[in-house]
């Protein structure tokens, strides 16, 4: 295991309207993958979705790249 691993916050994005959050975590089987959880703010739709990591210096890069992302999509970061 990756002594650091728990280093790695989980980060969470809003809008007006909708919620964001992504983490690097290990599934039950104890590989790394990215999750990621979204939705409307008031309603039950959303979703969520994991993808295998290779390493956990892959995983912060995919948290850097998301932060990114929803930056420009007008999400504000939670701190």
């Amino acid at each position: 295991m990756d002594s650091d691993f728990f280093t790695l916050p989980a980060l969470a994005w809003n809008s007006p309207t909708r919620y964001y959050t992504a983490q690097v975590r290990r599934n039950l089987f104890g590989d790394l993958e990215f999750f990621r959880a979204w939705g409307g703010r008031g309603s039950r739709r959303g979703g969520h979705k994991a993808e295998p990591l290779s390493s956990l210096e892959a995983g912060r890069d995919r948290l850097n790249r998301e932060d990114a992302r929803r930056a420009r999509r007008g999400y504000v970061r939670q701190t």
